[in-house]
């Protein structure tokens, strides 16, 4: 056998390119053979009894149910509100699901291995190997990949889920389209029905792939929707879809993500934990940081004599963020933290961002523990912080990872006196070096350098600015003013950039200026 490869045991993971789930390799049949402590499989271990949630052609079918459903209530000018059309949305989601379960665990028995290893007989029967070996599932006309980690199989799964939220969006518009174009045929004709269909293509087609425009305001059942499970991931769902700075391209991804993560949490899968927040260690054991509120008592590590010390929350911090990176432990704990976030590594405190595999994080108990997988994710999520009185650390997980309670920001604040301006920021060419060429470009074509900021009028700023101007793979569209400013929105110069760079550059400026309130008048300034 080949030294790249290896022979399939419980340790690996299988994704179906129509499930919405993985799952991790389970060993039937074979109870004797082990190779580096795990049990290897043969080809009697087909998983008949795990589900993988086939979806496939489903998502598509439960979306046009939805959308004749909508489509049919408009019709009758029956008054729905936003909570009962979540609830019809939902309600397809689940029946998706349930359909596309009952219909993987009708046809496992249909599964049987091909491309077997005749060098390996375990238990009287042919081993598997990575990379060689495939799960056919004959009723599908589909083969069942090895996947070597948690994290390949992850992300594997997340660009499958990517093409059922797409296939279910797809089918809503339809079903919304063939609605209408059902009443239109009823009283006008198939010619006005072909043309009411195109009408409410071009008319949808930004937001074929929002359900969250059904919605209207949050309501109790669709926050309620979270608890659902499977497809709790709404509030999630509905943020991403209502993020005006992500293209559909990136909101894709994300929801993609979302659902792995949310599918994962629901079902409980024994490698690892989603709980309602990050859990700190506190005087009262472990809670959960959005729970934490000044005078709360956290556990911290004193960096003059690295003891670990009590000490209150004397402030307490709320954002949004438009990025997360999450972590996988060599003890099979996977959390997700800010990029900008710092842990201690080797005595020195380093942006997450910049730590990779193989390198250890400090624990609670002096432990170190080893980061197996480290990935960038677009999810917008709120995110927690908290000052700490004397100590600026705290320690989060059930395993107690010490991480800083601040960052290093790189945009430079400054108030000043005598100008028709009150506060300075500057950022550096050597930070974010697409970004600051932008805004030095921009200025020099005309634009201002001397902005006030109106947060309020942000998302309608974005919308007029990024009007007309296309998305590009891998790409964001960076805004000069930015959308937070006043000066922005109409005439903005918009320019293509690197996403690091541009989110990077506008997270520093937003943290810089977040406690400045509308009306401040603030000069960018660039350096080098």
């Amino acid at each position: 056998m080949a030294e790249d490869l290896q022979w399939l045991t419980e340790k690996h993971y299988l994704v179906c390119p129509k499930g919405a789930m993985f799952k991790q390799m389970k060993v039937d049949k074979s109870r004797t053979a082990i190779f580096s402590g795990n049990l290897v499989a043969n080809t009697r271990d087909t998983m008949k009894d795990n589900v993988f949630v086939c979806l496939g052609s489903m998502a598509f079918m439960a979306g046009a149910i939805a959308g004749l459903l909508v489509a049919a209530l408009a019709l009758m000018a029956v008054p729905v509100a936003g909570w009962a059309l979540a609830a019809i949305i939902g309600g397809a989601l689940l029946l998706a699901i349930g359909i596309g379960y009952m219909k993987c665990k009708s046809n496992a028995g249909s599964r049987q291995w091909v491309n077997p290893s005749p060098n390996l007989i375990v238990d009287g029967h042919e081993g598997l190997v990575v990379k060689q070996s495939q799960l056919c599932c004959t009723a599908e006309n589909v083969m069942i990949d090895i996947k070597e980690t948690f994290w390949e199989a992850m992300m594997s799964t997340t660009m499958h889920d990517v093409g059922h939220i797409a296939n279910f969006a797809f089918g809503f518009l339809a079903g919304r389209g063939m609605g209408s174009m059902a009443g239109t045929a009823a009283t006008s004709g198939l010619r006005a029905a072909g043309a009411e269909f195109l009408n409410v293509a071009k008319a949808e087609m930004g937001n074929m792939f929002n359900p969250a425009t059904l919605f209207g305001k949050m309501s109790w059942l669709c926050r309620g929707l979270r608890g659902l499970g499977m497809f709790g991931a709404y509030k999630g769902q509905y943020d991403i879809w209502t993020n005006p700075e992500m293209s559909t391209t990136d909101k894709l991804l994300a929801s993609g993500q979302e659902l792995v993560l949310a599918i994962f949490a629901a079902k409980g899968a024994s490698l690892v934990c989603f709980p309602a927040g990050t859990q700190v260690h506190t005087s009262n054991g472990l809670v959960g940081i959005e729970t934490i509120a000044i005078g709360s008592v956290v556990w911290t590590m004193n960096e003059a004599t690295g003891q670990r010390e009590l000490k209150p929350v004397t402030q307490i911090h709320r954002r949004t963020t438009l990025s997360m990176i999450v972590l996988e432990l060599d003890n099979g704990t996977i959390f997700q933290v800010t990029p900008e976030h710092r842990f201690l590594v080797n005595g020195e405190w380093r942006e997450i961002q910049n730590i990779s595999a193989a390198e250890e994080l400090e624990l609670i108990d002096g432990r170190k523990v080893t980061i197996k997988n480290i990935g960038l994710i677009s999810k917008v999520s709120t995110v927690y912080n908290f000052d700490v009185a004397d100590n600026e650390n705290y320690f989060v997980t059930e395993d107690g990872v010490l991480v800083h309670n601040g960052y290093t920001n790189k945009a430079q604040v400054k108030n000043v006196t005598g100008e028709a301006h009150t506060v300075e920021v500057s950022i550096s060419k050597s930070d974010y070096p697409e970004t600051a060429k932008h805004i030095e470009d921009a200025i020099a074509s005309g634009k201002p350098n001397v902005v006030t900021i109106e947060r309020d009028g942000a998302k309608a700023n974005r919308a007029t600015s990024l009007r007309g101007v296309k998305t590009k793979p891998n790409l964001d569209r960076d805004e000069w003013p930015m959308a937070m400013f006043k000066e922005g929105g109409k005439g903005a110069s918009v320019r293509h950039i690197n996403p690091g760079d541009n989110r990077g550059a506008g997270s520093a400026i937003g943290n810089a200026l977040s406690d400045y309130p509308d009306g401040t008048v603030v000069k960018i300034i660039i350096t080098d």
